[in-house]
C-alpha cells in the first residue's frame, strides 16, 4: 500500500498493489476494508478509484466505485488476470489523526459484488507519520573556478 501523503489528518489517495490468486472476469469486483476505528467515515462523499499502471502509478481507466455503510470500499474491475501485478487508486482518503503504523488493510475479490473469490485480512499496513515542522536550509557555494563548497 503507498499513500501521496503519509502525515497524520491529511487526505491521501491510497494506491493497493497485488497480485490475484484466481482471474477475475468481467462484472467482478475488489473490497478494501480499512482498519476499524482508525478512519473516520466522516466526510466520504465519494468513492473515486482508478486502475493504475503497477509500473508508473499513472492513471489507466477509471473504475465504479461505491464505499459502503460498512465501511469497505467496492471497486468494480474489469478482466484481472491472475498472473499479473494490478493497482488500483482510491483517492481523497483522510489519513488518521493520530501517528501511527495502522491495523491491517483487508483485500476481498468477488464476481459480482457479493460472492468471495479470494480474501486477504491482512493485506498490509501504513505508517502515519506528523507532519514535518522544518526543513534545513543547505547551501551550496560555487567559487569563480568552479571548486564547491558546502555548508549545511
Amino acid at each position: 500500500i503507498a499513500l501521496t501523503v503519509n502525515n497524520a489528518g491529511e487526505v491521501s489517495d491510497y494506491i493497493f498493489t497485488f497480485r490475484l490468486e484466481t482471474t477475475l472476469v468481467v462484472d467482478s469486483s475488489i473490497a478494501f476494508s480499512f482498519p476499524n476505528g482508525q478512519y473516520s467515515k466522516k466526510g466520504i462523499e465519494k468513492c473515486t478509484a482508478s486502475l493504475v499502471s503497477s509500473e508508473t502509478l499513472d492513471p489507466v481507466s477509471s473504475l465504479r466505485c461505491t464505499f459502503s455503510t460498512s465501511g469497505e470500499f467496492v471497486v468494480s474491475v474489469p478482466e484481472m488476470v491472475f498472473t499479473s501485478t494490478h493497482s488500483i487508486r482510491i483517492e481523497g482518503i483522510k489519513n488518521p489523526l493520530k501517528s501511527m503504523g495502522t491495523g491491517y488493510f483487508a483485500l476481498e475479490s468477488r464476481y459480482g459484488i457479493q460472492k468471495s473469490v479470494d480474501s486477504n485480512d491482512m493485506f498490509g499496513q501504513v505508517g502515519i507519520v506528523p507532519a514535518a515542522k522544518g526543513l534545513s536550509n543547505p547551501k551550496v557555494n560555487i567559487s569563480q573556478n568552479n571548486d564547491r563548497d558546502t555548508n549545511t
